[in-house]
């Protein structure tokens, strides 16, 4: 392996053997640019909420990061160590309006599905989002951790036929059928 470009930096705090992730910038594809910071959120030592930020500072110092406009905010469930994504919420590119929810499915700890929803009802609250229409379905095959996505079904507008579906293959791994 080469060290080519970076692709993020994850800053930590806490004591020794207790450390938890506290910011993790993202890069551009070429490494010389901040394009986001997340943001991590404890309750009793347990991730509860990230809150992606768009950098608009040119920059590949993270000192010189900024939290510009809210991306999306991500809330987990589980045990400390344990945590799983529940849900998504995505902004739109002012940072001001929940355009999509996203749900994660598990099944034994393990990623089965993620289905994303259109928000209809003008917030930047989560808790006042709703999940009014389909958008799309992401269904996942492989072990805790290693999951991959296997087919995307994108719905029309109204939600109530699938418009396109996309079936996702990786070179040298095999997927499990998913039966679909």
């Amino acid at each position: 392996a080469t060290l080519d470009s970076i692709k993020s930096i994850t800053t930590y705090t806490g004591n020794e053997g207790e450390e938890k992730a506290q910011y993790t910038y993202s890069y551009n594809y070429a490494g010389d640019t901040i394009k986001t910071v997340t943001d991590f959120d404890y309750t009793a030592d347990r991730l509860t909420q990230s809150t992606a930020y768009r950098n608009n500072t040119v920059t590949d110092d993270i000192l010189l990061a900024t939290m510009d406009v809210i991306k999306s905010i991500t809330t987990y469930f589980g045990d400390e160590g344990e945590e799983k994504a529940q849900s998504t919420y995505n902004f739109n590119f002012d940072g001001n309006l929940i355009k999509t929810v996203t749900e994660f499915t598990y099944s034994s700890e393990t990623l089965t599905q993620s289905s994303t929803y259109r928000n209809n009802t003008p917030t930047d609250q989560i808790d006042q989002a709703t999940m009014d229409v389909i958008k799309s379905i992401t269904t996942y095959s492989g072990d805790e951790g290693e999951e991959k996505a296997e087919y995307t079904y994108k719905y029309n507008f109204d939600g109530d036929m699938i418009k396109t579906v996309t079936e996702f293959t990786y070179s040298g791994e095999t997927r499990a059928n998913s039966g679909l």
